[in-house]
């Protein structure tokens, strides 16, 4: 520890660690920054314009500092002078506050907006009246405010605020936020220091199951009858949640299981890393290698006949029932991200590069009738593709976290993309009723009513929200939707009932007594347990 002191008599108004170069920088009333290392040795200072109001780290070596005077500067940690970023019109007079966002740039406040700068075009905005403090994780920003509440807001895109409000016992204005993920802390003006651990923000809908001890759960889907099939990273294949086969757990070779579907009552296909299609016969819990690639392997999928469909980085085969396997006509390109079957025979494939990714689609026979492209409005990679259980729509899931609905028909858009996701969309589904679920890299499971105005479903569903959402499978009644998150196959409700019987679960004894007329006067008040 150390103490150094600043220039003159003005108050510090501001401080950040530049930890990668090891040296401290203070902002004060005088508009000064003064830079010294973590050792305590002086580096040169640097005089600003007007009072500093925030100083944060923005990438290495830089810093993003704001002024009274509503400026926003960038300054090197060590040496060098300052620069005007444009970042727009910040409050003048107002109190500041700055934080990095994980991936790049920054997100500010003003007393009257939150404001999101990428470092690649103007900032965007959105109103955040009396916002005096913010803080960044990767897929969320904290916004704290003069009564002592803060809120979790989304910055894909313009700012939109979240529905999760935080609050603490008789909290004044906050006045400092900061959060690693795990815990969010807020320093109020009445100086009390209120943490909340974000950790616990797990649905009580959530149903956990844990993969063996070490292992990522990295493959999950239901069979006809209910039976849930999981493969884990080190290989093994566990069947639960219905009958038959439940409580079988078989081992494969050739390292973790990277792909799994059901080809019958009594059979499944998995694929594992070393490029290996394996056919297990769950009666007997024997496995015999269907097709062997030395190529990446990208995934699986099945139609209703028993038909697989296998996509590895370099090819694309359909396996029909009988044994044959053939290409897809018209492409024989590398690149592949990921394919979907559809419930008419419909195979849609994502490839490209990351920059212009692209999409085909096979309305026939793929393996004689050649593809056509769709178009989609995604800046980035396809990672996730599903048809509707009417084969009607197109489900996209991209690197730019947003999920967006195509006409198979014609390929034309169908409503604006779906965001909320802070990361790579990873995987979807459909419920037979219409309802989509995606899964994503910030550790999400997000419900959509693709039909409605307002399609997004709630709050996020999270269980280890520190950890991907890599695969998603609905059961056969669109009841229950599985998710592999982490170490987890978490069973999330997924039907619209399924969420009514689990809340009456929750609420099991409570009943609407005779006095619950007087709280919705002139409204009919119904038990739906």
């Amino acid at each position: 520890m150390f103490m150094v002191r600043l220039p003159g008599y003005a108050a510090v108004s501001a401080v950040a660690v530049d930890a990668e170069a090891g040296v401290v920088l203070a902002g004060d009333a005088d508009g000064r920054v003064t830079r010294w290392t973590v050792r305590g040795a002086a580096l040169p200072g640097l005089p600003l314009p007007a009072t500093v109001r925030a100083i944060v780290v923005h990438r290495p070596g830089v810093a993003a500092v704001t002024t009274v005077a509503a400026q926003v500067l960038e300054v090197p940690t060590r040496a060098g002078t300052a620069r005007p970023l444009p970042v727009g019109p910040l409050g003048v007079g107002r109190d500041h506050a700055a934080a990095a966002v994980p991936g790049g740039g920054l997100v500010m406040v003003d007393g009257a907006a939150v404001h999101r700068w990428t470092g690649r075009a103007e900032p965007l905005s959105a109103d955040a009246p009396g916002a005096t403090a913010v803080a960044a994780v990767a897929g969320t920003v904290y916004v704290g405010d003069g009564t002592g509440r803060v809120r979790a807001w989304t910055v894909d895109g313009a700012p939109r605020p979240y529905s999760e409000v935080f609050t603490g016992p008789r909290s004044d204005a906050v006045t400092a936020l900061t959060t690693d993920g795990a815990l969010l802390s807020a320093l109020t003006r009445d100086g009390r220091l209120v943490v909340w651990d974000l950790t616990v923000r797990r649905s009580p809908a959530a149903g956990p199951q844990p993969a063996a001890a070490g292992r990522e759960v990295t493959a999950v889907a239901y069979g006809p009858t209910g039976t849930r099939a999981v493969g884990d990273s080190g290989g093994a294949l566990h069947l639960s949640g219905g009958r038959p086969h439940s409580g079988v757990r078989l081992d494969l070779p050739g390292g973790g299981v990277r792909g799994l579907v059901w080809t019958g009552p009594d059979t499944v296909v998995a694929a594992t890393a070393d490029g290996v299609l394996h056919g297990v016969d769950l009666p007997t819990g024997e496995a015999e290698v269907l097709t062997s690639r030395r190529a990446a392997f990208r995934g699986l999928w099945a139609a209703g006949d028993g038909t697989v469909l296998a996509a590895w980085d370099d090819q694309v085969l359909l396996r029909a029932p009988d044994g044959r396997s053939a290409p897809l006509r018209g492409f024989s390109g590398s690149g592949v991200r990921t394919a979907a079957f559809g419930p008419h025979g419909e195979v849609a494939l994502s490839y490209g590069s990351v920059t212009e990714p692209r999409v085909l689609l096979w309305a026939g026979d793929a393996t004689r009738t050649p593809p056509r492209v769709v178009r989609t409005d995604h800046r980035l990679f396809v990672a996730s593709l599903a048809f509707s259980h009417d084969g009607r729509t197109l489900a996209t899931g991209s690197d730019d976290r947003t999920v967006a609905l195509g006409d198979v028909r014609d390929g034309a858009p169908r409503g604006a993309p779906l965001t909320g996701h802070g990361d790579t969309v990873r995987a979807l589904a459909w419920s037979a009723e219409g309802r989509l679920a995606s899964g994503a890299e910030d550790g999400t499971v997000r419900l959509w009513d693709t039909g409605s105005s307002e399609p997004g479903l709630g709050l996020p569903l999270r269980y280890a929200d520190d950890r991907p959402v890599t695969a998603l499978a609905a059961s056969p009644d669109g009841r229950e939707l599985a998710a592999a998150n982490g170490p987890f196959t978490v069973v999330w409700p997924f039907g619209a009932t399924a969420w009514t019987e689990l809340a009456c679960e929750v609420a099991a004894g409570v009943r609407l007594g005779p006095d619950a007329a007087g709280y919705a006067a002139g409204e009919r008040l119904e038990n739906p347990c």
